[in-house]
């Protein structure tokens, strides 16, 4: 079988451009100093990022290539699975997807949006858009815990080989200290 040149770059370019999945211990997706945070960094279609040991106050999509359209999904159970939220790229390299205020994040997977999209004139004033019926994705979604933790120093460290036990008390230990909690807020505690 003969595939033409054509395939096979835009074959390895989908390949070579996945898009980074960020779980946030704050609401607006913030990064920098002072601010921990997990990346499952080049997450594939239907991907699932989640840590059971974890709740999150936003999800965020990031490095997506400029000419795709893809629409994530924010989860209030691990797996992918429950009630979520969707938005979409619209031409930008990433957007964010904050918590309603009353269930956690859990977990957030993307997909590549249907159909031929046209980028609009300018960018949208409002997040949310009317796309039709939404619809939760069916389906078997691999999952996996972030594999990289950036740290309130700006710096990344590299997660993934570590066993669950290690991982969970550097987050631990990174996070706790750093983090401020909104008042009443049961986020990011350890589950008894």
């Amino acid at each position: 079988m003969r595939f033409s040149n054509t395939f096979l770059l835009t074959t390895l370019a989908i390949s070579a451009s996945a898009v980074d999945t960020a779980l946030h211990f704050n609401d607006g997706c913030r990064t920098g100093k002072d601010i921990v945070y997990g990346i499952c960094r080049a997450t594939e279609v239907n991907e699932c990022c989640s840590h059971d040991l974890w709740e999150y106050q936003s999800l965020q999509f990031r490095d997506i290539p400029h000419d795709w359209n893809i629409e994530g999904d924010m989860y209030t159970r691990l797996t992918c699975n429950g009630g979520f939220d969707r938005d979409h790229s619209l031409g930008r390299r990433e957007f964010c997807l904050p918590w309603d205020g009353k269930n956690p994040v859990k977990s957030g997977a993307w997909a590549f949006v249907p159909g031929d999209w046209v980028p609009p004139p300018q960018p949208p004033s409002f997040p949310w858009l009317p796309w039709g019926k939404k619809e939760q994705r069916r389906g078997d979604k691999k999952c996996r815990r972030p594999d990289v933790l950036a740290l309130g120093d700006e710096s990344e460290l590299d997660v993934s080989g570590l066993d669950e036990a290690a991982y969970n008390e550097l987050v631990c230990s990174s996070i706790c200290a750093s983090i401020t909690w909104p008042a009443g807020a049961n986020l990011g505690l350890l589950k008894q």
